[in-house]
């Protein structure tokens, strides 16, 4: 091979690795992140596991619901309005990004667990503002 191919080939090659390079997502160097390769065995276990814990969190936040709407049947509604609809919208908004997050494949994955995280987070500061313990 001549020593004129050489560059040319090398910039061939660094052409050719272009396209993969820009797909990889962008959260790949965050510190703290792991990205999974779609069609990975090692998805499928991870999903699972986070699935398990997400899915606690989501039947404490329905527990929780459930429990204020018997309370309010029972009392009354203490509860403004617009506390009421503030409150049901952070609870519809967890109940969205459940669903989402169960049927997300590996592609999506990660912006439906980051939409699940910010709904999940959400509801939480609503709870506490809005609900007397």
């Amino acid at each position: 091979m001549k020593l004129t191919a050489l560059p040319i080939l090398a910039g061939s090659l660094l052409l050719a690795s272009l396209p993969a390079l820009a797909a990889q997502p962008a959260a790949a160097s965050a510190p703290g992140v792991t990205v999974i390769a779609a069609g990975s065995d090692d998805f499928a276990a991870m999903k699972d596991e986070y699935e398990r814990k997400a899915n606690a969190q989501y039947e404490e936040w329905r527990q929780k619901m459930h429990r204020l709407a018997e309370q309010a049947k029972r009392e009354g509604n203490n509860m403004s309005d617009q506390a009421k609809a503030e409150l049901d919208k952070a609870w519809n908004e967890v109940t969205l990004r459940w669903e989402q997050l169960r049927k997300a494949r590996a592609e999506g994955w990660d912006n439906a667990r980051s939409s699940w995280e910010t709904a999940s987070e959400k509801m939480k500061e609503t709870w506490q503002r809005l609900v007397r313990q």
